[in-house]
């Protein structure tokens, strides 16, 4: 049996479902940072990514920076493969998305705020709060993944959410940060995500040659 939702769950929840509609391109830029004793090293990644739903047409890699580096073509070629093999229901389950409901439990930390607590305790779940607007929209979330990467100990995900498009919202900025050790080593690392350069396509074949011609910012 689920428990009860609070109405600014349920609110949040119906308004955030128009979030997977549409044919939507846009770009992403990734940047990594880790350091464990004399262990370090950094990466920027920018992707441009074209979405119908939460499908995913095309993805190209526009850039590929590894410790100061450029990456060859066969290594963006590899992120290119592994972002289009993955499966998006091994994401994070969203804790404003009814499809999630029976994963937690929910309870009040402010006026605009829900604490989440996970009942399933797995990689896909964490503890955490999200704030509302005054029209329900999620604003901002932030929470403890249940599941930690490898070497970590400890560790926080920070998302921001805001209107991209027209009657369209979306995360436009994602921290992570974690603290861990590597054997005698300890240290730490932080990967960011912004996206931006938000575009609706009238067809799947016009987001996808967007992509392609590295164009996803242009209309």
């Amino acid at each position: 049996m689920i428990a009860a939702v609070p109405p600014i769950v349920e609110r949040a929840a119906r308004l955030a479902a128009h979030d997977d509609r549409g044919i939507v391109g846009y770009r992403v830029e990734l940047r990594s940072h880790y350091a464990a004793g004399f262990i370090h090293g950094d990466s920027d990644v920018v992707l441009a990514v074209a979405f119908e739903g939460d499908r995913l047409l095309k993805v190209r890699v526009l850039r590929d920076v590894q410790n100061g580096r450029p990456a060859s073509a066969a290594g963006r070629a590899a992120i290119e493969r592994q972002i289009a093999a993955a499966n998006p229901a091994d994401g994070f389950a969203v804790p404003f998305d009814a499809r999630h409901f029976a994963g937690y439990r929910f309870t009040g930390a402010g006026p605009n705020t829900v604490a989440f607590h996970s009942l399933v305790r797995d990689a896909r779940h964490g503890d955490g709060t999200f704030t509302v607007d005054a029209a329900g929209d999620v604003v901002e979330m932030r929470y403890v993944p249940d599941v930690l990467p490898k070497y970590a100990t400890g560790g926080t995900v920070e998302e921001t959410r805001a209107p991209v498009l027209p009657g369209f919202w979306a995360t436009v900025r994602e921290v992570q940060r974690y603290v861990g050790h590597y054997g005698p080593l300890h240290g730490w690392a932080a990967i960011t995500s912004d996206e931006s350069g938000f575009v609706r396509y009238a067809t799947p074949a016009a987001a996808v040659a967007a992509v392609t011609a590295s164009a996803i910012e242009l209309k």
